[in-house]
């Protein structure tokens, strides 16, 4: 089984001090890919019995949420871009945001459990994430200088 663990803190960021908004940028990228290349799955325990000398002693290992992980590194991620979004992004990201108020109004209504709710949430943060990659296409922003300038 793959380990579902999720590294808070990335040894890269404790070595390199002077990194730039870019840089940043990226590895987050790259923390959510890694998120999303696993089952994105609710949380559980997973009970594990280790033998030791003559007898058995269980192990238990918590197995964080993935979607909710998903969900979180996306809108830190939409926090880090807002200083460069666009007429286009904002126009899309109202459109995103008021499908997901309506979505939350019909699930309140519909006594909708968490999970499903959490699933509506990650459709609409997908949604987002898209939308912040094809901004970085339209503002030239991996080529252009230091934030976008």
């Amino acid at each position: 089984m793959e380990d579902r663990s999720i590294d808070i803190v990335d040894e890269g960021y404790k070595k390199e001090t002077n990194l730039n908004i870019k840089e940043i940028i990226l590895r987050h990228i790259r923390k959510i890919s890694d998120i999303s290349s696993q089952e994105l799955t609710p949380s559980y325990w997973e009970k594990k019995y280790l033998k030791v000398g003559d007898g058995v002693i269980p192990n238990e290992t918590y197995n964080p949420d993935l979607r909710m992980a998903y969900i979180h590194s996306v809108d830190f991620l939409f926090d880090l871009v807002k200083p460069l979004l666009d007429d286009t992004f904002k126009e899309n990201f109202k459109t995103i945001n008021e499908k997901e108020a309506e979505e939350f109004k019909k699930a309140t209504a519909e006594k909708l459990n968490q999970d499903e709710w959490i699933l509506k949430q990650l459709t609409s943060r997908r949604k987002l994430f898209v939308e912040i990659i094809l901004l970085f296409e339209r503002i030239n922003f991996w080529k252009s200088g230091e934030y976008g300038e």
